[in-house]
């Protein structure tokens, strides 16, 4: 697991530090959809939780920390599957001759991780809802993706990215929204 961690978080920092050449690597990989869930989505989702509730307990209270990761665990697996249906949506649509079922879900699931660890942060951190601007990232590393994994023209690029940009970061932050709503007004 430790070995595991080690690659996941090595991975991700290759990809913020030199996201072209990592892409270039990532496309090449021939990658088990199961494993690249399970690497890049569930255990940092898992790992998220963890912290999450530590950190809420350290901060506020036993309740509100269960309520808090119960809540992060929720929006974020409702989120991923959701963003990644989506987003095979608009591949298909927009670009049917790059549709390809195991790159999309490849680009989401590295760009998610980043928002995955983001949402980690400001959820620990109290009053750092600003760092959300840092979710805006994840265009960059998806302006890289649709060089190296989808082999893209500019213009396609633009529309790409858009796209992806807007679902990888709208959809968290609207059901992180609504569990507040539900989940946590009804603690206090």
């Amino acid at each position: 697991m430790r070995k595991e961690l080690r690659h996941i978080f090595s991975r991700l920092w290759h990809l913020v530090l030199e996201a072209p050449e990592t892409w270039d690597l990532i496309a090449k990989e021939e990658t088990d959809e199961r494993q690249l869930r399970r690497q890049y989505t569930f255990i940092p989702i898992a790992l998220s939780a963890l912290l999450v509730f530590l950190g809420t307990w350290a901060i506020v209270d036993f309740q509100h920390a269960i309520a808090t990761m119960c809540r992060d665990i929720i929006a974020l697996l409702t989120a991923y599957y959701t963003i990644c249906q989506l987003c095979r949506i608009v591949i298909n649509r927009q670009f049917p001759q790059r549709y390809n079922l195991e790159d999309s879900d490849k680009v989401v699931g590295y760009c998610y991780t980043v928002i995955i660890i983001i949402q980690t942060i400001v959820s620990i951190i109290p009053n750092s809802v600003y760092l959300y601007l840092l979710d805006f990232f994840v265009a960059y590393l998806l302006w890289e993706a649709a060089q190296a994994v989808f082999a893209l023209k500019d213009e396609e690029q633009q529309i790409f990215v858009l796209y992806f940009t807007a679902i990888i970061i709208a959809v968290p932050l609207i059901y992180i929204a609504l569990l507040n709503f539900i989940v946590l007004k009804n603690i206090f």
